[in-house]
């Protein structure tokens, strides 16, 4: 999940920017902020190989300005759902995970 905050604050902090130098408010649009979505996913290695996994999606509330729980958006698999697929998904999952929040990292300090 906080990969996905991370892109978000991003987003808000280069559309700031932008801002300065324009009489439009890229960041406090409200058509943009009700369309905000971040998701939370994971795996949990439950024995030596097997594991379990959960997703879910959170939107943007601009009445109270945070984030909430899409209805029916969390799903998890658990006992006797736990699986050898999973242990094995949950090493796929983490690569892509690290390139995606670290690929930048080698040609920014290269």
């Amino acid at each position: 999940m906080a990969n996905s905050q991370a892109k978000v604050c991003a987003d808000a902090i280069i559309r700031e920017i932008a801002s300065k130098s324009s009489t439009t408010d890229f960041v406090h649009d409200p058509a943009r902020l009700a369309k905000i979505r971040t998701n939370s996913a994971c795996y949990s290695p439950i024995t030596y190989d097997q594991a379990s996994w959960l997703t879910a999606v959170f939107a943007y509330e601009t009445t109270n300005n945070s984030m909430k729980l899409v209805q029916d958006s969390f799903a998890s698999s658990h006992s006797p759902h736990w699986s050898k697929d999973n242990f094995e998904d949950m090493f796929e999952w983490s690569q892509s995970l690290f390139s995606n929040s670290f690929r930048n990292v080698h040609e920014i300090t290269s």
